[in-house]
């Protein structure tokens, strides 16, 4: 459960350092699990180009995401 915890802070703090529109796409897609015709309403754009956007998003988060595991797989120096 511990894990958990972590790691779901992780994404939230990974969430709040990238863009607005890059958050607010993601959080509508995976954690709020709304439908995608509705996101793209809200967005105002069509299907292919909201898969667009999601695709920038994911990638930046997982940059964030892997710089972050860089920093914690990285020892300390005194």
């Amino acid at each position: 459960m511990l894990v958990t915890k972590q790691a779901a802070e992780r994404v939230r703090q990974i969430l709040n350092e990238m863009p607005q529109k890059d958050r607010n796409l993601l959080r509508a897609i995976f954690l709020e699990e709304k439908e995608k015709d509705a996101v793209c309403r809200e967005f105002g754009v069509d299907r292919d180009y909201l898969r667009v956007l999601l695709h920038r998003a994911k990638d930046k988060f997982k940059g964030l995401y892997e710089k972050d595991q860089m920093r914690i797989a990285r020892p300390a120096i005194p």
